[in-house]
């Protein structure tokens, strides 16, 4: 995944909700193959609410991100399906 940071093509990915932290919209990122791909960046308040409405009936969801150089991390661009 290191070489897709400097493209602006979308991955899909596994985002699951970090039990660990304290904060609102703190999620994982995991690659298919289960690389940890770090935390992810949510930038709009419309995907946030959809994030959390999602994973109150599931663990996992598949989403698509894309690399934003600005925060270094993977910003979700959209939900894809629950899994």
């Amino acid at each position: 995944m290191e070489s897709q940071k400097s493209t602006t093509r979308e991955t899909v990915c596994k985002l699951i909700k970090d039990k660990v932290s304290r904060g609102p919209d703190t999620y994982r990122l995991v690659s298919n193959t289960g690389e940890p791909l770090g935390l992810a960046s949510i930038r709009s308040l419309s995907l946030s609410t959809a994030l959390r409405d999602a994973l109150a009936i599931t663990d996992t969801l598949t989403v698509a991100i894309q690399w934003y150089e600005p925060f270094q991390k993977y910003e979700v661009k959209r939900i894809l399906e629950s899994s």
